[in-house]
């Protein structure tokens, strides 16, 4: 999956499943406090887009994750290394 699709999936998921306007959706958004994104909406997110990607990300990695960049710089860097 190239980077682009990521963003791609990301705001489509985001917008669609959240009810997020995708200009607020920037790399530099934080999801707590910029998208109102808690814990739980997290794990519901991270679920969809495993769902969509087929695949499994690291419980410690997406501990890191704070930013919509983060996010992507994981997803990238997962199918960069498979």
């Amino acid at each position: 999956m190239k980077l682009e699709e990521v963003k791609e999936k990301v705001v489509s998921v985001l917008s669609s499943e959240f009810g997020i306007e995708a200009d607020k959706i920037t790399p530099e958004a934080n999801f707590r406090e910029d998208l109102d994104i808690d814990s739980l909406d997290a794990v519901d997110l991270i679920v969809i887009l495993e769902e969509q990607t087929n695949t499994k990300f690291k419980t410690l990695d997406l501990m890191k994750i704070k930013t919509i960049q983060d996010l992507y710089n994981l997803i990238d860097d997962h199918f960069k290394n498979q």
